[in-house]
């Protein structure tokens, strides 16, 4: 299992699971965040621009859908503890780079505007993809990630 930044979850090198996080300022003042998991438990789509997977494919059997939200809902709580509202950040983000797919490879980053490569380095105390190029160090806020396959690019730095 790897995590792809800023928020696939991997098997195999291909997508089992899509995080959708979307945020707003309330009249409050506060700011509410809602997270949303896309599991990929029975089936995956073919026709994506990198490889996809599904539980079922991984276990060789049906995975019930409600094993998958207990286990969900009792991971997600457990690392809300430990994020604490940001004061735990540091240890989520440790985790997550223990996971991290593509970490000191060559990446990737399709943006709006752009599409950038370099050495994937590390997620700075923002959440922002540190990506290393020849000019220096360019922290990416959002961006479609795409691998580089082994033998189709050297690193080149």
């Amino acid at each position: 299992m790897a995590l792809k930044w800023p928020n696939d979850v991997l098997h195999g090198g291909a997508k089992l699971v899509g995080i959708l996080l979307e945020s707003t300022n309330l009249p409050d003042g506060h700011l509410a965040c809602v997270a949303g998991f896309g599991v990929n438990c029975r089936l995956h789509p073919g026709d994506t621009p990198y490889k996809a997977t599904d539980l079922t494919a991984i276990a060789a059997r049906p995975v019930p859908p409600e094993i998958v939200f207990e286990q969900l809902s009792a991971a997600m709580a457990h690392w809300l503890d430990i994020w604490a509202e940001g004061a735990g950040f540091e240890a989520v983000r440790t985790e997550w780079l223990s996971l991290a797919a593509g970490l000191g490879t060559w990446i990737s980053v399709s943006r709006p505007s752009q599409t950038i490569e370099g050495v994937f380095r590390t997620i700075d105390a923002n959440g922002r993809l540190i990506l290393e190029q020849a000019s220096g160090h360019v922290a990416v806020e959002a961006g479609d990630v795409f691998l580089v396959q082994p033998g189709s690019k050297a690193a080149r730095l």
